[in-house]
């Protein structure tokens, strides 16, 4: 099962990964992963899961399956969220609070030394103390990244939107 963890965090960050696990039936504990609508792991001797995968690809929720007299738990895992705040003032302290209780990944970014600290001290998981811009050039994102500017200037924030711009990440609306 070692092989499975290690596919699940060797997938990209916005995959769409499917936990299948036999939860009654002649092969409970038996486990399969499906990736990107594809199967990559089948742990039963039998391929079980592999004989069924058009069915199980096409799900797209977490449930409990029943399949061949075998109940299934299919377990949706969700991507990573993360959350990149571009400014460590004030104002972004509540904001990685809420991240960090919404289970984002935070990161944060400023170019003064005190306010790094500070947001370290608030829970930021990452925090770049550099310029923005070159701190946002650093910075993956896919769309499961959400970026909030709140930096202490409008120049600071022009700078932080034309680089986030031309980004992947998630849109709201």
């Amino acid at each position: 099962m070692k092989d499975m963890y290690k596919l699940i965090q060797q997938s990209e960050g916005d995959s769409l990964n499917k936990l299948l696990t036999i939860i009654e039936g002649e092969q409970a504990g038996e486990k399969a992963l499906i990736t990107n609508r594809k199967l990559v792991l089948d742990s039963t001797e039998d391929r079980f899961f592999s004989d069924h995968q058009e069915t199980l690809i096409k799900e797209e929720e977490t449930k409990i399956l029943e399949i061949d007299g075998n109940r299934i738990f299919l377990d949706i895992l969700s991507p990573p969220k993360k959350l990149v705040i571009c400014g460590a003032g004030h104002v972004s302290m509540p904001i990685i609070k809420f991240g960090v209780m919404a289970d984002f990944s935070v990161t944060v970014i400023d170019d003064r030394i005190v306010f790094a600290d500070n947001a370290r001290k608030a829970g930021a998981h990452h925090v770049f103390c550099q310029d923005f811009k070159s701190a946002l050039e650093e910075i993956k994102s896919d769309e499961n990244t959400y970026f909030v500017i709140v930096t202490r200037g409008h120049r600071y924030d022009r700078t932080c939107l034309e680089a986030i711009i031309k980004k992947r990440m998630h849109t709201l609306g």
